[in-house]
């Protein structure tokens, strides 16, 4: 279903991956908002790279993810983990080329793989500000995705290598999963 009255996407995704039937996973590969380029030393510290891309990884939910219950912190917890299966090995493979990279723990804004700073990565606000979805308050900001609604959970990783760079390997390591992969670009 289509939410005609979401504004559309400022850009389109990079990469559609499908690790299951009707779950799709979208990422897109952005420069970073103006905070994190200004911020990135106070959120990553151990970083010495000036330049980093934010990768988008946006999980469709089974169902929207509006109110706090036990079933929708399931649903979140099942997400959160797939992404963190995922984006460990999409990092370690960017950091094999030499490169930095970090997944941002979708529940504490920190960082996985790095040392935290004193500044915490709000995933909700830079999907919001990179790809124009409108948010809705609540007990957690909430996205609203324009073709999934309130179904979608947002996550982050952070990348030094280029944005071909990490596509092709995020293409690598989704086939490792043997999750079907559909290139937008």
């Amino acid at each position: 279903m289509a939410y005609s009255s979401v504004q559309l996407p400022k850009i389109t995704p990079v990469l559609t991956l499908l690790p299951e039937p009707k779950s799709p996973l979208e990422v897109y590969i952005c420069e970073p908002t103006p905070f994190v380029q200004d911020n990135l030393e106070k959120m990553l510290p151990d970083w010495t790279l000036p330049r980093a891309w934010v990768v988008i990884i946006l999980q469709k939910a089974r169902f929207p993810l509006l109110t706090c219950s036990h079933i929708v912190e399931q649903e979140k917890q099942r997400l959160r983990e797939r992404f963190m299966r995922f984006g460990v090995e999409v990092a370690f493979d960017i950091k094999e080329q030499g490169e930095l990279a970090d997944l941002i723990d979708p529940r504490s804004g920190q960082p996985l793989l790095s040392h935290p700073g004193v500044l915490c990565h709000d995933d909700v606000k830079v999907v919001s500000t990179l790809l124009g979805f409108h948010t809705a308050p609540g007990d957690c900001m909430r996205l609203f995705h324009p073709q999934w609604g309130n179904a979608v959970y947002p996550s982050i990783i952070l990348s030094s290598a280029t944005p071909k760079t990490t596509a092709t390997l995020i293409k690598t390591a989704a086939q490792r999963f043997q999750w079907q992969i559909n290139s937008q670009k």
